[in-house]
């Protein structure tokens, strides 16, 4: 990975910062091409605007774009720590279709669910602790049971023929990957429900987890729950639409 400082409108070599991350946005970036970039942009942006108004992160996100190599995948990231703005050129992780998911138990350990970068430590820890029980993700809920999303990606699951997701109200990530799904659905004229589920709503069900680098990943097994996933009658199809964005 190479770090680099982002100053007077540079990009600048740098070692690894050691402050508080608090703005981060990452995307998946292959032979030059970014789904959505604009959208990555608008909510990078305004988060940092909370905390650093006069950086502008948005010539940074396309600063980033432009120094990753037009050849290959990649995940670069920007963040802001403290009140500087950096840029982190990684090579792309290798990305699996499908994932098996930890049930946690009710309560958000989060600090700061709705800005990206404030928790991504935690979900770190999180993730990591479940991986020595061989699954890949964690489902997060609200202390009232809730379904919110996962350590790093968000959830949406098939309902017949609606596709529904948590609710707007909850504390959640705003996704870029999650909103490019559901224009996908409102193209297809296919109904978009936002609501308020507990577990019980996914038993059965087809379920997505939805992030920028992995794009659609279905669920095949709940840990830690008496849940059976549902037939994945859509997913290979929605996959590859998204992929193709």
């Amino acid at each position: 990975m190479e770090t680099f400082l982002f100053d007077a409108g540079t990009l600048i070599p740098a070692c690894a910062p050691t402050g508080t991350v608090r703005v981060a946005d990452s995307w998946r970036q292959v032979d030059g091409h970014v789904r959505r970039l604009d959208l990555h942009r608008e909510r990078f942006a305004s988060s940092v605007a909370r905390y650093a108004p006069g950086l502008d992160a948005d010539a940074l996100v396309d600063a980033a774009a432009r120094k990753v190599p037009d050849v290959g995948e990649w995940f670069p990231r920007v963040r802001l720590i403290d009140d500087c703005l950096y840029c982190d050129l990684r090579p792309g992780p290798p990305r699996r279709p499908t994932v098996k998911v930890a049930v946690l138990s009710p309560g958000d350990p989060r600090s700061n669910p709705r800005v990206k970068g404030p928790d991504l430590g935690l979900g770190g820890e999180l993730i990591a602790h479940a991986r020595t029980r061989g699954v890949d993700e964690v489902l997060l809920r609200s202390a009232e049971g809730l379904l919110l999303e996962t350590a790093y990606a968000a959830l949406v699951w098939w309902e017949g023929d609606t596709l529904c997701a948590p609710h707007l109200d909850l504390p959640v990530l705003p996704s870029v990957t999650r909103r490019l799904v559901e224009d996908h659905a409102a193209q297809l004229g296919i109904e978009v429900r936002h609501v308020h589920a507990t577990l019980a709503d996914l038993d059965g069900r087809e379920t997505w987890l939805l992030n920028a680098y992995q794009g659609l990943r279905l669920v095949t097994d709940w840990v830690g729950a008496d849940l059976i996933p549902g037939p994945p009658h859509r997913f290979q199809a929605w996959r590859k639409a998204l992929d193709e964005t």
